[in-house]
């Protein structure tokens, strides 16, 4: 005799919030902060930026999260920002983006996508971690064991969100550089 079993694992499913207390959370739990110490304030920053625009009635921002069996998978921002531009024109934005498995990516990516063509446009660029200040732009690729810098992106360097973006259709447009010095002066022309 032989007796069968599968686990019966509960669909991930995909919610979008604009209840301040749970995005905190949401972020608390799952905001990779190279500096530990730093994850509170940028945190905090986050949220205060978030109530800003969610205050402003015509402005279109949606945070989105996923969770499988109670437990949360991942978050973006999605938000269309008039002011904010791809060669010249303007484009809507999605940051913070954090998934833990490809699946939450995905989820998170077609919700970006559906707001993006409810709202009539036709690209979509990111990450742009607004406010940029704390956030930065784009996918840190290497010197994760640099300090910290304001405007420059950082990430979990055990995350696949490139990844699992790149298998999703998204294509690399831009690389950014970002160079630390510790040198007071500089020899002329080297």
């Amino acid at each position: 005799e032989i007796s069968l079993e599968k686990p019966i694992v509960k669909e991930l499913s995909v919610d979008s919030t604009r209840d301040l207390s749970e995005i905190q959370y949401v972020l608390t739990e799952l905001l990779y902060v190279p500096d530990e110490r730093l994850k509170l304030v940028i945190v905090l920053e986050l949220v205060d930026y978030l109530t800003e625009k969610f205050s402003e009635p015509d402005y279109k921002i949606r945070f989105i999260y996923t969770t499988q069996n109670g437990a949360l998978t991942g978050f973006v921002v999605c938000q269309i920002d008039d002011e904010y531009k791809s060669y010249g024109m303007p484009c809507p934005t999605f940051g913070w983006i954090h998934a833990k498995n490809f699946l939450s990516c995905k989820k998170l990516m077609i919700e970006c996508e559906n707001f993006v063509r409810k709202n009539k446009k036709k690209k979509l660029r990111g990450p742009i971690n607004y406010p940029k200040f704390i956030g930065g732009i784009g996918f840190q690729t290497e010197g994760f064991e640099t300090p910290m810098m304001s405007g420059v992106a950082f990430g979990d360097p055990e995350l696949k969100v490139l990844e699992y973006l790149q298998q999703l259709g998204y294509k690399k447009d831009s690389k950014y550089l970002c160079l630390n010095t510790f040198l007071k002066k500089w020899a002329k022309g080297k």
